[in-house]
């Protein structure tokens, strides 16, 4: 039986080789656990036979799909999923709160993943166990601080989050991270931060960000905050890595 399958190509994308690829072969593969398909640029639909695959672990993606099916919780013994893409948003369906064995969920830097805002009554009473997600598009979220209530379990995250969630004199200001418990490393970044430095609430109420304890790595870039803040940072007692990349702070002073 074959528990590990690869798949590889050097034929370009554009070539209709790849929208033809023989998925008709994979329903001989119900064994697999490790299917790896990051090799090859999937010019289609998400494949329905993958679905079928009830005893995968682990599944590497890549493709022009924008959005993974309701019947991805099929794969019931799935562990990691990694999809990679060049549309800039992959929606996960709700029913992924239901994936008890999932652990890790990561997208590429040109896949943002964003939940579905309808998962938010499909299962209320759900709490994910996951450890690492990323990334984590929380300004497409109606309500984010429930998806990370529900994320509370996470010992690894990279976030974006938007200007305007940032910004507003609403209840979407930054996001409540201190509800990751047991989060140990956050990467947490804006879309773009052209006129950030104006922002009112970024450098008069950064006091409020609230980061978890637990926290080991931070990575921030492209917030701009005062160098104030690092004064909500340094009471960081687990803090052992620190990042600031591209526009992490402004000011001329430390």
């Amino acid at each position: 039986y074959l528990y590990s399958l690869l798949v590889s190509s050097e034929i370009r994308r554009n070539q209709s080789y790849l929208k033809s690829v023989a998925f008709q072969y994979f329903h001989s593969f119900k064994l697999l656990h490790i299917l790896n398909l990051e090799g090859i640029y999937l010019d289609l639909s998400f494949p329905e036979v993958i679905i079928s695959m009830v005893h995968l672990r682990y599944l590497a993606i890549q493709g022009s799909f924008t959005a993974i099916p309701l019947s991805i919780a099929n794969l019931w013994n799935l562990r990691s999923i990694a999809v990679k893409g060049l549309q800039p948003l992959i929606c996960l369906p709700e029913t992924i709160w239901t994936m008890r064995n999932l652990k890790h969920v990561h997208a590429s830097e040109n896949a943002v993943i964003s939940l579905d805002d309808l998962e938010l009554e499909y299962s209320s009473m759900l709490v994910s166990n996951m450890k690492t997600f990323s990334t984590l598009a929380l300004h497409h979220v109606a309500d984010p601080e429930k998806v990370l209530r529900r994320l509370s379990g996470l010992q690894k995250l990279k976030c974006i989050v938007s200007l305007s969630q940032l910004c507003c004199d609403n209840e979407n200001q930054f996001p409540a991270l201190a509800y990751l418990e047991n989060l140990q490393a956050l990467t947490l970044y804006t879309l773009g931060y052209e006129g950030l430095a104006s922002c009112s609430w970024i450098h008069n109420q950064f006091h409020t960000f609230a980061f978890p304890s637990t926290l080991k790595k931070l990575t921030v870039y492209k917030l701009g905050l005062p160098w104030r803040a690092m004064s909500i940072i340094r009471q960081l007692p687990k803090l052992e890595v620190l990042k600031l990349r591209e526009e992490a702070f402004r000011g001329k002073r430390w």
